[in-house]
């Protein structure tokens, strides 16, 4: 498979989103990096809230943005709150046990 700069590690073609969505629906996907409101509302699948925080050129474009979500992604990372929840704890790392440890050696 060919790579460009809007397909990424996880095969998905971000061309489908307007340009200015496709970085924070990689970081998201990818990485579980919470983006901007707007697409927080989208990836809840919370319609009302979406059209609220959508400029002009998203709302304009919200058929591409809702089918893009439908067709591309896995349906475990949008959806929902508990998905996206789930989604975000996925990609949670626990604090270093270790750090703590070597300040208090450190300090003996």
């Amino acid at each position: 498979m060919g790579s460009s700069s809007n397909t990424r590690e996880s095969g998905l073609n971000y061309n489908g989103l307007p340009e200015a969505l496709r970085e924070g629906a990689r970081r998201w996907i990818e990485g579980g990096i919470v983006p901007g409101g707007f697409l927080c509302a989208v990836i809840r699948n919370n319609l009302v809230e979406s059209f609220f925080r959508a400029d002009d050129e998203n709302c304009a474009n919200m058929i591409r943005i809702v089918r893009w979500w439908y067709n591309e992604p896995p349906s475990t990372c949008w959806g929902s709150m508990e998905k996206f929840n789930a989604w975000k704890d996925l990609f949670s790392r626990p604090p270093c046990a270790g750090a703590d440890g070597l300040e208090q050696e450190e300090k003996r």
